[in-house]
């Protein structure tokens, strides 16, 4: 029989070639191939690893400009045993985005399963080609527009809530207000429920505050690397906490599932379901009823909390960066009330249809804010396949990163890039590149709301530029940015608003 040493030596020479063969042999292309990419060694990667896991928020994007700064087309580094390869040229950036290969999100994005599962922003494969394909429908001109009520009545209310309380020149930050008006808006889009947010009423206040929360837990457990197993964050206070807030806001949207259910199966046995469905859950449920299994409860409670999550504090983010933006430049926001007046004139009415596609300057405004604060600021996908680009291969395994905050300020692209000019997006430039400004993403995985963004803070800011002039109170010159899931400044945006005569 063999000796205890002999087995011992056995395992331990069966051990040595498993970790020759997966970390040695297979890492070895993975090595070779990433060391020809421009960037930096391993060895100069640890040290950076070092220094991201004890950043403060705050210093996340000083951080990523130091490292990716000085790289405008592609530019390598390891962390933590991972390659890691920032793309920054528009056409490098259209290989990745336009393969319909390379859609799965990078390793970065699990810190949202919990909340949102495996729905769109999460999924890949199969199962995400087939949701996107069912799921384009609903955001349809059709039924974007029949959105516009909602979005009117709750932008009316911010607009009351603010006289009220804000119009005698007090400075405000305004992006609290703006967060809960978009909050409103996305759930009734979403779920057909009225949280009434901005009431701050008591019965949805629980539920509010929870979107809230999750969003801060989320990003505190992205930059710990040591909190990246379940096992080990169930452990912590907030990984305990996070268990109990994702219990409160499931449950919250299975019962808003289970109510839109029951007044489907009602109005089917009174005759009445004729009327074209609205919100994002009724649609849902439409779809699984004409096709029994498409969607499970789960599976549609993943995509209502997607959407929310999604459609909330972007949206909110990207008007309060539009009128600190405006509140900067008199000029500029005096051209955009004009454009409005011209639409309105002296009328309080809603905003229609025919009136969005009037608001070319404004739009054109929405963009340029969209280019120096997009709210999404860093993407990645995970290759599952080698990605060629220029001379170089991406092997697969690698962490593919873009970083539209530092693309859309490369000199070469946008002249003077840190100037707030919407006048970049009146000209028609044939030569600009469609990957060069990337707020939305691109390609086959760009994101599915895009065109109910763009309504609703068209709507949103119209109300406000309308009702009053905007003078920021926050300076754009050292501003500690969150550089978050959603970029915003660490000390909140602040105002004045002053009441149009």
């Amino acid at each position: 029989m063999m000796s205890f040493f002999g087995v011992f030596v056995l395992i331990l020479i069966v051990l040595l070639l498993i970790f020759f063969h997966f970390y040695y042999w297979c890492g070895i292309r993975v090595r070779r191939l990433i060391s020809s990419i421009p960037g930096y060694t391993e060895t100069e990667s640890w040290a950076f690893s070092y220094e991201a896991a004890i950043l403060p928020t705050e210093g996340v994007l000083s951080f990523l400009e130091k490292v990716f700064g000085k790289h405008t087309s592609l530019c390598s580094m390891w962390f933590l045993g991972v390659p890691y390869v920032n793309l920054s040229s528009p056409g490098n950036l259209e290989a990745l985005l336009k393969s319909v290969q390379h859609i799965t999100k990078g390793r970065e994005y699990f810190i949202l399963v919990p909340w949102l599962g495996d729905g769109l922003l999460t999924s890949t494969g199969a199962k995400w080609h087939a949701h996107r394909k069912m799921l384009t429908p609903a955001f349809h001109f059709r039924i974007l527009e029949s959105c516009l009520p909602i979005f009117n009545r709750n932008a009316q209310l911010l607009i009351k809530i603010l006289q009220d309380n804000f119009a005698d020149e007090k400075i405000l930050n305004v992006d609290t207000f703006i967060s809960l008006c978009s909050l409103d808006i996305i759930s009734e889009a979403a779920m057909g429920v009225r949280l009434e947010a901005q009431l701050q009423k008591h019965s949805t206040l629980e539920y509010v505050n929870g979107v809230k929360r999750m969003g801060q837990l989320c990003l505190n457990r992205g930059k710990s690397f040591y909190l990246v197993k379940d096992w080990v964050y169930s452990l912590t206070p907030e990984g305990r906490e996070q268990k109990r807030l994702l219990n409160m806001l499931h449950s919250f949207t299975e019962n808003v599932i289970k109510e839109c259910k029951h007044k489907r199966m009602v109005a089917k046995e009174n005759g009445t379901t004729d009327q074209q469905p609205t919100a994002f859950v009724d649609i849902l449920l439409e779809m699984s009823e004409n096709e029994p299994g498409l969607f499970t409860d789960v599976e549609i409670r993943e995509e209502v909390d997607t959407f929310i999550f999604e459609g909330h504090d972007t949206t909110s983010a990207s008007i309060s960066w539009s009128l600190l933006l405006l509140g900067h430049d008199q000029t500029v926001q005096e051209k955009a009330y004009n454009e409005l007046c011209s639409i309105f004139g002296n009328s309080d009415r809603p905003a229609t249809k025919q009136d969005l596609t009037k608001m070319i300057y404004l739009e054109a405004v929405i963009k340029e804010s969209l280019r120096l604060y997009p709210p999404v600021s860093y993407m990645s996908r995970t290759l599952d396949s080698d990605l060629k680009l220029e001379k170089h291969i991406v092997p697969a395994g690698a962490n593919v990163l873009f970083i539209p905050y530092l693309l859309h300020r490369q000199s070469q692209l946008y002249p003077d890039p840190e100037k707030f000019d919407p006048d970049r997006f009146l000209k028609l430039d044939t030569n600009r590149h469609p990957f060069m400004y990337i707020p939305f993403s691109g390609g086959p995985r760009n994101c599915i709301g895009q065109r109910f963004a763009m309504m609703e803070m068209k709507v949103i800011i119209s109300h406000i530029l309308r009702h009053f002039r905007v003078q920021a109170v926050t300076k754009r010159e050292g501003l500690k940015l969150i550089f978050s899931p959603i970029l915003k400044p660490m000390d909140g945006i602040y105002v004045t608003l002053y009441k149009r005569s």
